[in-house]
C-alpha cells in the first residue's frame, strides 16, 4: 500500500514539476482511491499542455529503469512481472521484505501505472496527450470530441478483452474506469464548461488565469445546501475566488513590471525565467486571438 501511494504521489509530483518549470501555477495534489490529480493551471496551449501530461508517466518510467536492472538480476518473478495482467506482487510481509522483492512490487506498480496513462483515453495522461496533439491540429472543441471518441473506443476495447479473452479484474475496472470518465466528459461537453481540469466533480478550473481575462472573476451566487459537504465545498470555492483574485492582481503587476523592463532595457535584461513568464503570456494571447469570432 505504502509503496503504491508512494508511486502515484511522485506520478503527481512530475506533473506539478512540469507545470512549474514551465511558468504555470501548481501548488495542489489529491489523492483518492482510484489514483491521484494534480491541480495544474489550464493554458489552453497544445504544447505545454503535452508536456504537463506527459511528465506523470516519465516519472513512472524513470522508477521502472531504476529498479529493472535489480529485479532482471535477482527477482523470484522475472521475466512474468513484465505482464501487466499478473498482478502486483503485495506480499511483501510474508516474504521477509528482501531488496529484489520491494524492488519487484516498486516496479509492478510503476509499470501498470505507465503503459495505463499510456492509454490514449480520457481522463488518463494518454488521452490529455492525444487532446493536446488534436488541438495543435485543430480547434479546441474537435480535438475535446475526437478525444472523447477515442476514450469511449479504448473503454469498449480494454473491458471487453478484460471479459472475454484475459479473464481479468483489473483490466476491467480499468475499462470501465475509462468510460465512466469518457461520460463524464461528454456531459461536461454538453454543458459548455472546460475539460482541462475538472474530473468527476473536483473543480480545477479557476486556476492562475490573470493572463487570459483582464476582468474580475464574477462571484457566484450563494446557494444555501442542507448537507455538509455541500457546505465544504462551498467554502472552498469562496476560498478559491478569493485567492483567484488576489493572483490576478498580483500576475498583471508582475507583466505590468516585464514589460517596463523590456521597454526601458531590452530582451536581454530579462533573467530565463521572466522570459518564459513573458513567453507564455505571449502565447496566451496569440490563443485568445485564434480562437475569436
Amino acid at each position: 500500500g505504502a509503496c503504491l501511494c508512494i508511486s502515484v504521489l511522485l506520478h503527481e509530483i512530475g506533473h506539478v514539476w512540469a507545470a512549474r518549470s514551465l511558468g504555470l501555477r501548481s501548488d495542489e495534489i489529491l489523492l483518492w482511491p482510484l489514483g491521484g490529480l494534480a491541480a495544474v493551471e489550464s493554458t489552453s496551449i497544445p504544447k505545454v499542455d503535452f508536456l504537463v501530461a506527459a511528465a506523470g508517466p516519465l516519472v513512472n518510467l524513470v522508477i521502472c529503469t531504476i529498479t529493472l536492472p535489480v529485479i532482471a538480476l535477482y527477482g523470484p518473478s522475472w521475466p512474468g512481472i513484465l505482464n501487466p495482467t499478473a498482478g502486483i506482487p503485495l506480499d511483501l510481509a510474508d516474504r521477509g521484505f528482501r531488496a529484489a522483492e520491494v524492488c519487484e512490487v516498486i516496479f509492478a506498480i510503476n509499470w501498470v501505472l505507465l503503459l495505463a496513462n499510456l492509454l490514449p483515453a480520457l481522463p488518463l495522461d494518454g488521452g490529455r496527450m492525444l487532446r493536446a496533439v488534436l488541438a495543435g491540429r485543430y480547434s479546441p472543441s474537435a480535438a475535446q470530441e475526437w478525444a472523447f471518441r477515442v476514450a469511449v473506443g479504448a473503454g469498449v476495447i480494454v473491458s471487453l478483452v478484460a471479459m472475454l479473452f484475459l479473464k481479468s479484474t483489473m483490466l476491467m475496472g480499468l475499462g470501465t474506469f475509462i468510460l465512466l470518465g469518457a461520460i463524464f466528459e461528454w456531459m461536461q461537453m454538453q454543458l459548455g464548461e472546460r475539460q482541462d481540469d475538472s474530473y468527476l466533480g473536483y473543480d480545477f478550473s479557476q486556476g492562475y488565469t490573470s493572463l487570459d481575462n483582464d476582468e474580475p472573476v464574477a462571484a457566484k451566487p450563494q446557494v444555501k445546501t442542507a448537507g455538509p459537504i455541500a457546505r465544504w465545498l462551498e467554502r472552498r470555492r469562496d476560498a478559491k475566488r478569493e485567492r483567484v483574485e488576489q493572483e490576478q492582481h498580483a500576475a498583471e503587476e508582475q507583466l505590468d513590471s516585464l514589460l517596463e523592463k523590456v521597454h526601458q532595457s531590452g530582451m536581454q535584461s530579462l533573467t530565463a525565467t521572466e522570459k518564459k513568464t513573458l513567453e507564455i503570456a505571449s502565447e496566451r494571447i496569440r490563443s485568445r486571438t485564434k480562437q475569436a469570432p
